[in-house]
């Protein structure tokens, strides 16, 4: 049974919602949020909904989250590893109420005016079905997705592969709009060496059947919806 803390000082709608598992590790959490809140040009736009381990230091994330200035909420319960990513971040948009969800995590720190850049993208299409390319290459491990997006197929990803799954879908269905780095910069703070063991090849692999088997039907559901 999950639990939610709200923590909310604005009335306002925020319209981006940042979607973060953590494990609060200090240090690397204090980096992230140091960059949105020196980035965040209006933290009244945005809200952060936390993932954590019951018995995680909820005082420490509110202390440390609360001089940004938006509304967060914590939600308590086992965090489900990395092989079920998905699943948090498929409870967790039940609880967001942003126009775009962007999937955050510690290791990240974000540069440049990504709020009005985000919020620009709302009106590239008429229909709001679409996924930001967050970098100038053909791939990016964090992208944006719009709400109507995630909505249609009811969920944000089948698998933990949710950057790979949504960038395919998104790809498929010419919904792919990239911002320039010239624009915003988001790049990791610390990566850990790839994992080699046999248990991990396998989780991939079977993350890649789902999406190649399953992507282009979430396509074709989502083209019936574009105008």
């Amino acid at each position: 049974m999950s639990t939610k803390k709200s923590y909310c000082t604005n009335s306002e709608k925020p319209q981006i919602s940042l979607l973060w598992p953590t494990k609060i590790s200090v240090g690397v959490f204090d980096r992230a949020i140091e960059s949105i809140k020196e980035s965040c040009s209006d933290p009244k736009k945005i809200e952060i909904l936390f993932k954590v381990e019951d018995g995680a230091n909820i005082d420490y994330l509110q202390e440390t989250v609360s001089s940004i200035g938006c509304n967060f909420y914590v939600i308590i319960n086992d965090l489900c590893g990395y092989q079920n990513m998905h699943i948090f971040f498929n409870e967790i948009f039940e609880h967001a109420v942003g126009d775009l969800i962007f999937t955050f995590a510690d290791d990240l720190l974000i540069y440049g005016d990504w709020v009005q850049e985000f919020l620009a993208s709302l009106y590239w299409f008429k229909d709001g079905i679409y996924v930001i390319n967050t970098r100038s290459h053909s791939w990016t491990p964090y992208p944006v997705i719009s709400r109507r997006f995630v909505s249609i197929l009811g969920y944000v990803s089948p698998c933990h592969q949710i950057d790979s799954w949504v960038q395919n879908v998104a790809k498929q269905i010419g919904r792919y709009p990239h911002l320039p780095e010239s624009k915003i910069s988001i790049v990791h703070d610390h990566v850990g060496p790839p994992s080699q063991n046999t248990i991990g090849r396998n989780i991939i692999l079977s993350s890649r059947s789902i999406i190649t088997s399953q992507s282009s039907i979430a396509a074709q559901k989502l083209k019936s919806h574009l105008e």
